[in-house]
């Protein structure tokens, strides 16, 4: 049965309110989603109860020897050719209670176990090559009525460091949760350049919250005791902290002191040890461990949002990219189409004459067929013209439309000075024998209107009775002369027409391709604004953390 080793210096049980008030600037940005998880698990750990002291250090450098020594009593397992394979945490309790928590990979389970049986459940068996820890066990925990540890504080034993990779993932995982920790150091094997890396490690973590132990001096010659003593505090000069120590370095044999021999370093270190854990400094050393692991996971969330940030940043520029490289190519492809367009009109410039003398034969070939098809044509001598005007109008907006098809431009509107009417009262002004035919039409017409026949009747007896004075061949000679007359008046319309369409591809040049950012890009920039306000967030959550602690310690 453990005996009361560690000394009780101060109040069991400390005032929470420093870590309290931590966590209340934590809830201030627990209202942002992507945060509410890191706060909770920040909050979770900052207000957990139990304080962790760790024991740390390399393989078979005594440190279960060492937490038994502080227990007074034999309660963890020690052999010669095993080691400490699972974490094991040792607490407070009113009576000796020992408990195995097994990971079935699906979950945990716990199962109270013997204390005399730990050693099945806690060592690795050294004597193969490869160290191999008990199979499926996730820690063991034990209990002992140890008043130091009522307030809270809880004793880790680790496996050795650097002996297998997943058995120091393990111990690393330990430190990660740490508010204190034991580095212990062999006597005869003392700080190698793994174990000052993993000392500086260890105080960069905990922010100086670590104690040093050399353990196993009785393995050195007395002699040489003191210069190993120095030799370490020259090595772990500016270690450690002002609460803790700097650094607080104790040399041991806790082999010897677990025997009852006197030990002065033990002793020494006993004490330091057992003022931390049971005095008013222990809410001081647990607000600086986790602020540090706080600060260390508000870092590890600041890295992943600001790489997150610049992958989306490195997105929304590649498909910036692309689309500027799309509107490059729309642009050339444009300028190219503007060019031929402009070669077209220069084309169509030279074939005017061409797309509109058809007039003069179509008018001339309509007025025939008019005089064939109806004897009053004297009243419908537009039709002459109108077919021939739109087939002309056809023929030239026909060519336009096509030469600015590709840049998807509409084309401006043909207008023609001249209309069929006007056409026809020209060829009226020209010719004495039109004027006769139609004026007698209008009188034969008017006779017949005020007869009082039917309307039937007075068109089939005008149309009997009247007679044209002016031949097929007159008409179609006036018609042809007439469009011959209207001929440059229609080719200086085509002209002004397609000055205005060359002013259209002129401004189109002159116009940038304008595109409205596509979804990609409007994505992509929302999934960077995101990621920018996360980081911000995060940056924001690490000022109010340090401002905080900064309170909490003061």
């Amino acid at each position: 049965m453990p005996t009361e080793r560690l000394t009780d210096t101060g109040s069991q049980g400390a005032d929470t309110g420093r870590l309290v008030r931590i966590t209340r600037r934590l809830r201030s940005h627990a209202d942002f989603p992507p945060l509410m998880g890191l706060c909770r698990e920040l909050e979770s750990t900052i207000l957990r109860k139990e304080r962790r002291v760790v024991f740390v250090g390399v393989l078979k450098t005594g440190k279960s020897t060492l937490i038994n020594a502080l227990l007074g009593a034999p309660i963890l397992p020690v052999r010669a050719n095993r080691a400490t394979g699972v974490p094991v945490r040792v607490g407070y309790a009113e009576r000796l209670t020992a408990t195995v928590v097994r990971d079935h990979g699906r979950g945990t389970e716990e199962a109270r176990v013997w204390p005399d049986e730990l050693a099945r459940y806690i060592l690795l068996d050294l004597t193969t090559s490869i160290a191999v820890p008990p199979p499926r066990i996730g820690e063991v925990r034990i209990g002992v009525p140890v008043p130091a540890l009522q307030a809270g504080w809880t004793l880790v034993d680790t496996p050795g460091l650097q002996d297998t990779p997943a058995l120091t993932e393990r111990t690393l995982g330990e430190i990660e949760c740490a508010d204190l920790a034991v580095l212990v150091l062999a006597a005869d094997k003392l700080l190698s350049e793994s174990e000052q890396a993993m000392a500086h490690t260890l105080n960069a973590r905990l922010r100086g919250n670590v104690i040093f132990v050399i353990n196993r001096l009785g393995l050195v010659e007395e002699k040489d005791r003191s210069e190993i003593l120095q030799r370490a505090r020259d090595v772990l000069g500016g270690l450690g902290n002002c609460l803790v120590g700097n650094p607080a370095i104790f040399a041991c044999d806790a082999r010897a002191a677990l025997a009852g021999a006197p030990d002065p370093g033990f002793r020494a270190f006993e004490r330091h040890l057992g003022t931390l854990l049971t005095g008013a400094a222990g809410e001081r050393i647990a607000v600086l461990s986790r602020v540090a692991w706080a600060e260390s996971r508000i870092t590890s969330a600041h890295d992943a949002a600001s790489t997150a940030l610049a992958e989306n940043e490195a997105k929304r520029a590649a498909v910036v990219a692309d689309e500027e490289s799309a509107r490059d190519r729309e642009r050339r492809h444009r300028r190219q189409a503007i060019r031929e367009a402009h070669m077209a009109l220069r084309r169509l410039r030279s074939e005017i004459h061409g797309l509109v003398e058809p007039f003069v034969d179509d008018a001339a070939r309509s007025a025939v067929e008019l005089v064939d098809a109806d004897r009053a044509w004297p009243k419908r001598l537009t039709v002459c013209f109108r077919g021939p005007l739109k087939a002309v109008h056809d023929r030239v907006t026909a060519r336009v439309a096509g030469s600015l098809a590709p840049l998807e431009l509409t084309a401006p509107t043909l207008w023609f000075a001249v209309t069929a009417e006007e056409a026809v009262e020209h060829m009226l002004d020209q010719s004495r024998a039109l004027r006769e035919s139609v004026a007698a039409y209008h009188v034969y017409t008017g006779v017949a209107a005020g007869s009082g026949m039917s309307a039937t009747l007075s068109r089939w007896l005008c149309n009997w009775l009247y007679s044209p004075s002016m031949s097929r061949e007159q008409l179609e000679k006036a018609v042809r002369q007439t469009a011959e007359a209207l001929l440059p008046r229609l080719v200086a319309d085509v002209r002004h027409h397609l000055d205005v369409v060359d002013e259209l591809l002129a401004a189109a040049a002159s116009t940038d391709v304008c595109h409205d950012p596509s979804a990609a890009v409007q994505e992509a920039t929302a999934a960077v604004i995101e990621a920018e306000r996360l980081v911000t967030r995060i940056e924001m959550l690490r000022r109010a953390i340090a401002e905080a602690a900064r309170e909490a310690l003061a």
